[in-house]
């Protein structure tokens, strides 16, 4: 249903709806409200608080609407029906629920009607029979007086909406699923009901409609009789069914929301646990979304995910529930389904989803990530079970997407792992516990030093050191590595600047930077500014980069590339081999040398194949006027095998271990 028919039919309802937030702060309202409360348009819009206080103004006890409104504040889950005296006159009926479920409120929803009419009504028909009968047959409601469960009087409203019911039987007109509990609640009260209730019942026309029945004992020639005052409550219920589904319902695809999803998950988890069955969770997004909206405008997004929404609905049961939680974000809720079931059912949303969409008068082609868990084992609650669901899905976007994945226990290790970790590397930059080590650099044909490569290193406060592939790769995945790169840059810029002035030789620091910095705008602002900060040359700092990264936002990377390389810098791509970079992107890059990944230096003594890539690299890099690192070396077989096949610059720990700044300024002669 779309938000403007929805909001037609609310505003087509004859009572007054506001809804607010928890904090009183205003988030809807319908034209009735505005028109029973007499506020100008855009008053409650725009001057939120000058519209309540004209509502507070208007009524005869301003202070007990207050207190009631703060009780309720303060007790969010309970609902609420009070009479509201005007100072015209008027009285109104406010209605009060909760907005949400217990387990999540948002606020609340106030119903308001003008009961002025009725009540006058129900007032007069008290004081004497004769003015009952002169009111009855103009009343705007209907009114009947029975003995036991036969009619004895019906006003013209009741006979126009019932037909001819006199002398018959009222219960004939209630409707068969309320019958029994009516006159079961007559029966126990010896016939004399006091009280009002709501009920259906069939009017002439066969149609079933809501009544609010009020009934209290009269006499009437000297019997004791019941008077029923019977009020179509037909509009206000179906304005309470449509409130109580736009807060439990996505607006876009008109799917459960998360509300909805939370509490139909617990529903089914605690049956599960009861009766020793399973219930599966799948969760689900579309790889690449941004893109779609990106590139084709989030109206074609928004028809996308209405689309996707369709197609989910076609392949699950009635029996299942598909809610949308947010974004591209769905949830698939499958009671009683196994394990190997619940995978069966995800591999046909993947087929599903794979098939093609049309989207803004275009074919689109996407894909889904899917996770699934199933409880109670992967979890006895609502939100560790969705978390578990959400772990796998992650899971599967890891490993390329477009799959599914199934939850494991130790994917729930590791992402604690990997909170852990986290937390220790915001303390850890918050404590300055990262250091630098420096990992000398010669040149192969004269064994002369040109340089270092800074490699950090993490001191924990027990004194244990952590390498870099232990957090790096934390770092870049949580976004910790800008911070801990920035540290890095800086720091090797003052401490290359102490050495080269206590050595007296110019010598240069290579520092590897991530593909998250060199998408960082500033990035050429961020070196500029440490070189500034370290009184160093440009021509003192080369920047590793690896083949994934430049290979990440190719255009961006390779412009920031060039800015950095215009400002004097030196630029080297590392791992070379490791990656996918094509030849075009190697001419591409604005790089003055590689670096041959250790692995295939390792091996030169024992795999030919290992042996032919390096010294193919080598070859080719001469060709395109690169020089050559080989890192790694530990052994004089790999030394001497990099020499014959012209590698340009040596580095390892044969030749010179990592040491920290303070200890390499006490080794004034560095030889290999």
């Amino acid at each position: 249903m779309s938000t403007g028919l929805l909001s037609s039919i609310i505003n087509s309802t004859g009572d007054g709806l506001l809804v607010l937030d928890r904090g009183g702060k205003i988030l809807a309202w319908n034209d009735m409200f505005a028109s029973m409360w007499n506020l100008p348009l855009g008053t409650i819009e725009y001057q939120q608080e000058a519209a309540l206080a004209s509502v507070l103004n208007q009524v005869v006890d301003a202070d007990a609407v207050r207190n009631r409104v703060r009780e309720l504040q303060e007790h969010p889950e309970d609902e609420s029906f009070e009479t509201i005296a005007l100072k015209d006159g008027r009285i109104f009926e406010r209605f009060s629920r909760p907005l949400g479920p217990k387990s999540d409120i948002k606020g609340r929803v106030w119903s308001f009607r003008d009961a002025t009419t009725r009540r006058t009504a129900e007032r007069s028909l008290r004081e004497s029979e004769m003015r009952f009968r002169a009111f009855a047959e103009g009343a705007a409601c209907g009114l009947l007086i029975r003995r036991e469960d036969r009619v004895v009087f019906a006003n013209r409203w009741a006979t126009d909406v019932f037909g001819e019911i006199l002398d018959q039987s009222f219960w004939a007109t209630v409707h068969p699923d309320d019958r029994a509990p009516a006159i079961g609640r007559d029966r126990s009260k010896n016939g004399a009901v006091e009280g009002s209730f709501e009920l259906r019942m069939i009017d002439r026309q066969g149609a079933v409609r809501w009544f609010e029945v009020t009934e209290s004992a009269i006499e009437l020639d000297g019997e004791t009789s019941i008077l029923a005052t019977v009020y179509d409550i037909t509009n206000r219920k179906e304005a309470e069914d449509r409130t109580r589904h736009v807060a439990f319902h996505d607006a876009l695809t008109d799917l459960p929301n998360r509300a909805l999803f939370v509490d139909r998950a617990a529903g089914a988890l605690a049956l599960a646990q009861r009766d020793g069955s399973t219930v599966g969770v799948i969760l689900l997004d579309i790889d690449r979304f941004k893109n779609v909206n990106d590139s084709l405008g989030h109206d074609a997004g928004d028809q996308l995910i209405f689309r996707s929404a369709e197609r989910l609905r076609e392949v699950l049961r009635g029996s299942d529930t598909v809610a949308r939680l947010g974004g591209d974000e769905f949830a698939v809720l499958l009671p009683g389904l196994k394990s190997q079931d619940t995978t069966r059912v995800g591999v046909k949303l993947l087929e599903a989803m794979r098939q093609p969409f049309l989207v803004a008068g275009r074919e689109l082609r996407v894909s889904t990530s899917l996770g699934i868990a199933i409880g109670p084992q992967d979890g006895e609650d609502v939100q560790t079970l969705v978390k578990s669901a959400d772990t796998a899905m992650y899971r599967a976007k890891d490993a390329g997407r477009d799959r599914l994945q199934l939850f494991d226990p130790a994917m729930n290790r590791a992402a604690i792992h990997l909170l852990e970790m986290e937390n220790e590397l915001h303390e850890g930059l918050a404590h300055k516990e990262f250091m630098l080590f420096y990992q000398p650099i010669f040149r192969a044909n004269s064994g002369d030093l040109v340089g270092f490569e800074a490699l950090v290193r993490w001191r924990r406060p027990d004194g244990s050191v952590r390498e870099p592939d232990e957090f790096v790769p934390v770092a870049e995945a949580t976004g910790l590595i800008q911070p801990l790169g920035l540290f890095v840059l800086q720091t090797a810029c003052v401490d290359i600047a102490l050495i080269r002035a206590t050595l007296g030789r110019a010598l240069r620091v290579s520092v590897n930077i991530s593909a998250a910095q060199i998408r960082e705008p500033n990035i050429v602002s961020l070196v500029s500014n440490a070189l500034r900060a370290a009184a160093l040359d440009a021509s003192a700092l080369e920047l590793e980069v690896t083949e994934s990264s430049a290979l990440q936002g190719q255009e961006r990377t390779i412009e920031a590339l060039r800015e950095l390389v215009a400002l004097g810098v030196a630029i080297s791509l590392d791992d070379f081999g490791t990656g996918y970079a094509s030849l075009d992107l190697l001419r591409r890059l604005p790089i003055k040398r590689i670096k041959i990944d250790r692995s295939f230096v390792r091996d030169v003594g024992t795999d030919k194949v290992d042996a032919a890539i390096a010294s193919a690299t080598i070859a080719l890099a001469h060709q395109l006027d690169l020089e050559v690192v080989g890192e790694g070396i530990e052994t004089e077989f790999q030394k001497t095998f990099l020499e014959e096949h012209g590698c340009d610059l040596l580095q390892g720990h044969l030749l010179g271990r990592p040491m920290p700044s303070d200890e390499l300024l006490r080794v004034h002669d560095i030889q290999p």
